[in-house]
């Protein structure tokens, strides 16, 4: 009669591991879902910031760097870089407290600290002549962050 309760417990733990490996797709969906407003809020305020500058300086563009962790997956911090053509556009954009103000009022809209997601401003020209292109050194981004 031991031997049938050893097969029985053997037999349930079993079938529990196969359950578990079938729902771990699940439940790593499940905990991404619960991280992924904050993406959500982050793509957001990239569209609407993009407008923002875009209404000002056509040419400029907006990039979004997110910093993430991979388990779950999800969005731990976010920046944003205005990329202008000329160092005197990115001057004008940088000094635009217009701007800035607008960016903040996107951030507290979506419930995202103004002081916790950087805004920078950076052109092309700079990123030329002083940083041969290199686009890490010009953001000011070790090569440990990418």
């Amino acid at each position: 009669m031991t031997e049938w309760k050893t097969l029985v417990w053997v037999g349930a733990g079993i079938l529990a591991l196969r359950m578990l490996w079938f729902l771990k797709p699940l439940v790593q969906d499940l905990a991404s879902d619960l991280h992924a407003p904050m993406a959500r809020k982050a793509e957001r305020v990239h569209t609407e910031l993009r407008q923002l500058v875009r209404a000002s300086s056509p040419d400029s563009e907006v990039w979004q760097f997110a910093e993430m962790s991979s388990h779950p997956p999800s969005v731990l911090s976010v920046a944003f870089w205005v990329i202008t053509g000329t160092d005197v556009e990115r001057d004008r954009l940088a000094a635009d407290q217009g701007l800035k103000a607008a960016f903040e009022a996107l951030l507290t809209a979506r419930r995202l600290a103004p002081d916790a997601v950087p805004l920078g401003f950076q052109s092309r020209e700079t990123a030329g002549r002083d940083f041969e292109g290199d686009w890490s050194k010009a953001l000011g981004r070790s090569q440990e962050e990418d």
